[in-house]
């Protein structure tokens, strides 16, 4: 007999027993050789049993309806395993079953001892049970209890319960009953398993606590990085802006100073042509005022927006720096001022690139003035 049981834990997780009955004389279970075993129907995986030649349990397990209280409506924890000969050496064993008519194979792991296991949640009741070796070669163990039906195909059979210690009914495993000592004897290996489900259960919790905080952790360095690259961003920005507000200031001085000099110079002119119709120098020095009014107004107008762009700028900095402080102290409130800040920050370093340069063209010559002197004097 090869029985596995793990107890009802206080922790409200149940784990539930599993039975791997002794061979019997009965039409459904019995020990086998290698030699003898066949896959059901000969299909690539084994056909669900008969249920004629299943005890009422079984019949369950192999695709029946559920009562409620065994079958798929109700499951435990469990723990299967594959034990090797010596001269047994496989890449993979999977192992399959009726809970799913054997369609999927649940993957095994290799333990220390060299035998393979697997720690997973069934139905309780009957199962039929079969093990996929290398991924194709599938094979009963010659160990376990099996049934057969009246075609001479085999699976292994399990039983799955969630009382701690309950081994199959004897009426339907034709098992003698166990003698009644009045000595308590404790499952030992019921409650290694069950210490076994826990830790691995605890290991799972733990590793997706250190999962989402290797996630967490990723996701404040991505914005730390974002917005530490979104503040040289914005430095390039405002040294731009500050070029264009360096030109527009110059070239201001130099509009006002040209102007001032062609006005000068086209009174020293007039000075020398008295005969110039009056008015003319009035005209000429009109046309000269209204088109460098213009030009300093579009040149102000251009340095208002780059004047009220470098404030937005830097307040931008600002707040990206003192984001960055709060990492530590609130990375959640840090996360959402980084997703505030960051399309800002995208706007405001394309709308300083997108900036003309200042209009500063101090030239006055290529005005057409009518400054000839009546007589064609000069």
């Amino acid at each position: 007999m090869l029985s596995v049981r793990s107890p009802s834990l206080s922790l409200g997780l149940v784990i539930i027993t599993v039975s791997l009955g002794a061979a019997s004389s009965s039409s459904w279970l019995g020990s086998t050789s290698p030699a003898a075993l066949r896959l059901r129907g000969g299909q690539a995986y084994p056909q669900a049993v008969i249920a004629s030649t299943l005890p009422k349990d079984a019949a369950l397990a192999a695709g029946a309806a559920s009562d409620g209280k065994t079958g798929k409506d109700h499951t435990a924890f469990t723990k299967i395993q594959y034990k090797v000969a010596a001269n047994e050496i496989y890449k993979t064993v999977e192992v399959a079953g009726s809970w799913s008519n054997f369609k999927n194979r649940i993957p095994m792991q290799k333990a220390p001892s060299g035998d393979w296991e697997v720690l997973t949640q069934l139905p309780v009741g009957y199962h039929e049970v079969k093990f996929v070796l290398n991924e194709k070669d599938w094979r009963c163990h010659p160990d376990l209890p099996f049934s057969t039906d009246k075609q001479g195909f085999q699976n292994n059979v399990i039983h799955v319960s969630d009382i701690p210690g309950r081994a199959p009914p004897s009426d339907k495993v034709n098992a003698a009953p166990k003698a009644d000592t009045g000595v308590f004897t404790s499952s030992q290996d019921s409650i290694s398993l069950a210490r076994e489900m826990v830790k691995a259960l605890e290991e799972e919790n733990h590793n997706a606590k250190v999962k989402l905080a290797k996630a967490h952790s990723q996701l404040v360095n991505t914005m730390k990085q974002e917005l530490t690259e979104a503040l040289v961003a914005l430095d390039k920005a405002k040294k731009h802006v500050a070029v264009f507000v360096e030109q527009g200031a110059a070239g201001l001085l130099k509009i006002k100073e040209a102007g001032n000099a062609k006005m000068t110079e086209i009174k020293a002119h007039m000075s020398k042509i008295r005969q110039i119709l009056e008015g003319k120098e009035s005209v000429a020095l009109e046309s000269i005022n209204t088109n460098m009014a213009q030009r300093v107004k579009t040149l102000e107008t251009e340095m208002a927006i780059y004047n009220k762009i470098s404030p937005e700028i830097q307040e931008l900095i600002d707040g990206a720096k003192l984001a960055l402080t709060t990492i530590t102290r609130d990375p959640n409130g840090f996360v959402n001022t980084a997703q505030e800040l960051i399309p800002k920050i995208e706007a405001m370093t394309r709308k300083a690139t997108q900036l003309a340069p200042p209009t500063a063209d101090a030239s006055f010559d290529h005005l057409h003035l009518n400054l000839t002197p009546v007589g064609g004097a000069e």
